[in-house]
């Protein structure tokens, strides 16, 4: 049998693994998923979804709850699998766009491809299995902005932002990337994901009423708000954004609050520069993957409640990151060993892996937050080659 061959083997086998253990572990479990299907039902009869939910609060737009309705009709367990399914394919997708976009171009063999599609599958299993108990919706933010980008990037700007509007409506997070956008002088996907946005939150008065689609977006508004009351300090070892980090301080809660905006601008800051300073640059491939990955980070750091199952969002860096440290070699060895660092401790930061001590230490000093920082300033220092290939 060829070395081809067996390869090829080894990656069905290996599929079908993942597939067993993601349909077992979304049958029987499955936290927040819950929250989003009950909300859906809440949302159908015309009951307020942001109140009264037995499962959790529910932090979402009403057009996704309303999407899940058909889902409900399913059963919770089945649901749950369906939605874990769903997630799955969002996490291979984001691999295919990187494979095809940053991998294949730069005449990689297909073993080594395969190499560093298992190593960022074994840097990503911890929290993509807590993802996975929970149900959460990290897997489909991280594809809609992604596969949104990339579209925009493929000359289909109806499609990308169609992809975009539909994750901000979710979670607000791609507002980022019309920002970054904004910054580029790149104006037709940002009147056409506004554009696609409104539409989406006018849908589901279609279903409940105008009245009750005002009154439940105006609820969702007021619990998201990033800049208000509710997310000037969080107070919760699981968090990894820098209001988080903050409250890890021995400060005043007025210290925090001030710290935490101060150092908020300071990243938007840093990234707006770096961004505008290569407005009128042509981009690779790579240097797109990496304006990507510096959004994610953003995110992590500027959104507040990104929790542990947000860290999958360091995924594209540490992709990036991989791909520079087999395209450089032995010259890009001091920064492997702090890449290393940064993508490994999440790898492994888990009860089961390391104990509960070591994890609880961790939690406490906030190293999650510190690798978010630390990932944030790497990317931003890194020196670049002119690039070749014109966006």
């Amino acid at each position: 049998m060829s070395s081809l061959n067996r390869r090829s083997i080894l990656r069905w086998l290996l599929l079908v693994a993942v597939l067993v253990f993601t349909i077992t572990v979304a049958h029987r479990k499955g936290n927040d998923i819950n929250v989003y299907l009950h909300a859906a039902d809440q949302l159908w009869n015309s009951v307020d979804p942001y109140i009264s939910n037995p499962y959790n609060q529910y932090l979402y737009g009403p057009f996704f709850a309303l999407l899940l309705k058909p889902l409900t009709l399913l059963g919770y367990p089945i649901a749950r699998v369906v939605w874990a399914l769903l997630c799955m394919a969002a996490l291979y997708r984001s691999w295919d766009i990187f494979r095809k976009e940053v991998l294949v171009p730069a005449a990689f063999s297909e073993k080594l491809i395969s190499r560093m599609g298992l190593v960022l599958l074994l840097l990503s299993v911890n929290v993509y299995i807590h993802n996975l108990n929970l149900g959460q919706v990290t897997l489909p933010m991280l594809w809609c902005i992604i596969e949104g980008m990339y579209q925009i990037r493929k000359s289909r700007p109806w499609l990308g932002s169609a992809i975009l509007a539909f994750g901000i409506n979710l979670k607000i997070l791609p507002l980022l990337v019309l920002f970054y956008y904004f910054l580029n002088r790149r104006w037709k996907p940002i009147i056409l994901t506004m554009g696609i946005l409104v539409l989406l939150l006018l849908i589901p008065a279609l279903f409940i009423g105008w009245e009750a689609n005002l009154a439940f977006h105006g609820h969702w508004l007021q619990m998201i708000n990033p800049v208000g009351k509710k997310f000037g300090v969080e107070i919760n070892d699981g968090c990894v954004s820098i209001n988080c980090l903050m409250s890890r301080l021995p400060l005043s809660l007025d210290a925090m609050k001030w710290s935490t905006l101060v150092l908020r601008l300071i990243v938007v800051a840093v990234m707006t520069i770096y961004f505008f300073r290569r407005r009128n640059m042509a981009r690779t491939s790579v240097q797109y993957w990496k304006d990507i990955s510096m959004l994610f980070l953003v995110i992590l750091l500027v959104f507040p409640h990104q929790m542990k199952y947000s860290m999958l969002f360091i995924l594209p860096t540490g992709a990036y990151l991989l791909y520079r440290f087999y395209q450089q070699g032995s010259r890009w060895k001091g920064i492997y060993y702090l890449s290393a660092f940064c993508l490994v401790v999440p790898a492994i930061m888990g009860r089961d892996i390391i104990g509960n001590s070591a994890t609880d230490f961790l939690d406490t000093i906030g190293i999650l937050g510190i690798i978010n920082a630390l990932l944030f300033a790497l990317l931003i220092s890194e020196k670049e080659k002119a690039p070749s290939e014109v966006r």
